[in-house]
């Protein structure tokens, strides 16, 4: 076997493709600033807007963006790689500003420097400075205005303060990392013990105390109530993914064996989904699950792939699953597809505080996944990805981290070849040209030639939703669906079209039935009520038919009992987001069944 086959990248290599991110990231992150500033009133702040604090525009755009970059630069990229991801700018007027960018130890410091830069170039244009004869009329124009804004306040000192005192207001990089997360941490944990608590039973209560409706038949009882079912072995991973939903991950009264659990769902669905946190310990459990649940006709589990670090143990978790769908009887056919998190933040090239660069989880084992699927025809896989720039163009299959794939296969001998691409059914807003409203690449098949066996491989993309850990994101790394919420709001959901929120169940091993789209949201405990129970709570859930449907109804539902709707709304990256977050306390989700039940 070839070295090559499992080695990572080379040194070098990963420092080109981290400073290449970085670089990339950098002219995503201060141009969606400069599109934002300068939006003009009403001035909202935060990440992604949510309480308008200026009545008029800025009173100088640049000093703000600039100040963005700098805070990006220091939460973003290692000082020793500061100054390569500054040399992504090549316009000569903005060299002063990278300098600047570079040695100011503060923000305070920066902006010392830039305000006296600009109000000593003031003075030297005021005299006739011969040496400045051939400077550009937007440079005279900007020095006059900001030596303009600083003299206002009579010092540079002065200046600074009252400039900082609108950044705070804009809402920027206002906490620390790890203290935003204990915080998010916090309120998942609160949210969390609130499952199945006082407020969840008298709701329950509720739903069983209403008649059983004609729809309810012994004949449909008996049939798959649920187009799928969602399990879920465990929560905690080690990985802390940007993006991740799950900061509070906690361990469920895990079962001696889950078998019976798993058991009594295969007459329910004929589609069962493994999903959690890191699944790879429970990777026997599921070939088990194929080989004993013969009701279930497809079988999918998502990955992260650390299972895959080397070629012979990709093969043979391969090899098994191979064998338990072989060991069905002939008459249960079923299929079998691995879903495995492929993107920027999955594969992220990572920097230790010694400045040591390393991949979260390494591209070499995508590859090797990649590899070993083309030799496993009953096994399907795909890659789940997130959506970012790259989307709006075929660039996505050439650069970023499918681009560092392609060049992973290659050095093995493999070329890829893409067979098909399809858009996403609505349009989406760019990151970080804000103007930019276009399709995206949502699918694609592609496939590896000089392979034994040529079998297509998914590609499915989809959007990034502000929850958990994504939060706190820079919205320039992503695509979300904010468009979509505001055509909701604009026609108050009569236009309403694409995907609902996802009603079908997901249940852990201690019994806990929950959501595909909340897993806060829960129907009751099936080990100890037991199915049938659950499965009338889900026909008859008022709620929860309101929400398959985003009925927006539900809007002054939620109105009738808080006064933070609009700010939830402005706050959403989509509508699965909205009534995720609308949902998540367990009284207002008491309060909207009896709104709705009232009505």
């Amino acid at each position: 076997m070839k070295q090559t086959r499992t080695s990572s990248p080379s040194s070098d290599q990963l420092t080109q493709d981290y400073l290449s991110h970085k670089q990339h990231g950098f002219r995503n992150a201060v141009l969606r600033a400069t599109r934002l500033f300068s939006s003009g009133p009403p001035f909202l702040t935060g990440p992604d807007a949510v309480h308008p604090v200026f009545e008029e525009p800025l009173p100088l755009l640049e000093p703000f963006v600039f100040l963005y970059a700098w805070h990006w630069l220091r939460r973003e990229v290692f000082p020793t790689y500061i100054p390569t991801v500054l040399a992504a700018s090549r316009n000569p007027q903005h060299a002063y500003v990278t300098s600047f960018l570079q040695q100011a130890e503060s923000d305070t410091a920066f902006l010392v420097l830039y305000y006296t830069h600009w109000q000593t170039l003031a003075r030297k244009i005021n005299h006739r400075d011969p040496t400045l004869r051939a400077l550009p009329d937007q440079m005279v124009e900007t020095a006059e205005k900001t030596a303009c804004f600083v003299d206002g306040f009579g010092t540079i000192e002065k200046a600074v303060r009252h400039t900082l005192t609108l950044w705070t207001q804009l809402g920027y990089f206002i906490s620390e990392d790890q203290k935003a997360i204990r915080q998010i941490q916090a309120v998942q944990k609160s949210r969390t013990q609130e499952i199945l608590g006082e407020e969840d039973q008298e709701r329950l209560s509720l739903i069983d105390q209403l008649p059983n409706p004609d729809s309810l038949s012994k004949e449909h009882d008996t049939d798959h109530p649920f187009q799928k079912m969602g399990f879920i072995p465990r929560l905690p991973c080690p990985q802390s993914c940007r993006h991740c939903l799950f900061v509070w991950r906690p361990k469920p009264t895990i079962e001696s064996d889950p078998s019976a659990l798993l058991d009594s769902m295969q007459h329910l669905a004929p589609n069962l989904l493994f999903t959690g946190g890191d699944l790879t310990q429970d990777l026997p459990l599921f070939c088990k699950a194929i080989s004993q649940m013969q009701h279930v006709s497809t079988f999918a589990i998502l990955l992260n792939g650390t299972f895959a670090a080397t070629l012979p143990s990709t093969k043979t978790v391969f090899r098994k699953l191979t064998q338990a769908l072989k060991s069905r009887p002939v008459s249960k056919n079923a299929s079998v597809q691995i879903q495995i998190s492929f993107d920027e933040i999955h594969q992220e090239i990572l920097c230790d505080r010694h400045g040591r660069l390393h991949e979260r989880i390494p591209l070499s084992n995508i590859a090797n996944i990649i590899e070993t699927a083309t030799q496993f025809p009953m096994i399907n896989l795909s890659l789940l990805h997130k959506q970012n720039a790259f989307n709006f163009s075929n660039d996505l299959f050439k650069k970023g981290v499918f681009g560092r794939l392609v060049r992973a296969l290659a050095k093995r001998g493999h070329q890829v070849r893409i067979l098909s691409t399809a858009p996403s059914p609505t349009p989406k807003r760019h990151p970080a040209k804000l103007e930019m409203v276009a399709p995206v690449i949502r699918d694609a098949m592609f496939t590896i030639e000089n392979s034994a066996a040529a079998t297509p491989i998914h590609f499915m993309s989809s959007t990034i939703d502000a929850y958990g850990r994504a939060q706190r994101v820079d919205p320039s790394e992503y695509i979300n669906d904010k468009e979509r919420v505001r055509s909701y709001m604009d026609h108050r959901g009569t236009h309403e079209q694409g995907e609902g929120f996802d009603s079908d169940p997901m249940v852990a091993t201690d019994g806990v039935v929950t959501l595909f789209s909340a897993i806060h949201y829960t129907l009751g405990n099936a080990i100890d009520e037991g199915w049938e129970v659950i499965k009338e709570r889900h026909h008859k859930d008022p709620l929860l038919k309101a929400l398959a449907c985003f009925d927006y109804r539900l809007m002054t539902a939620y109105a009738d009992s808080a006064e933070d709707l609009p700010t939830l709304v402005h706050r959403s990256t989509s509508l699965h987001h909205l009534f995720h977050q609308m949902t998540r306390n367990a009284k207002m989700r008491l309060e909207m069944t009896r709104w709705l039940l009232n009505r």
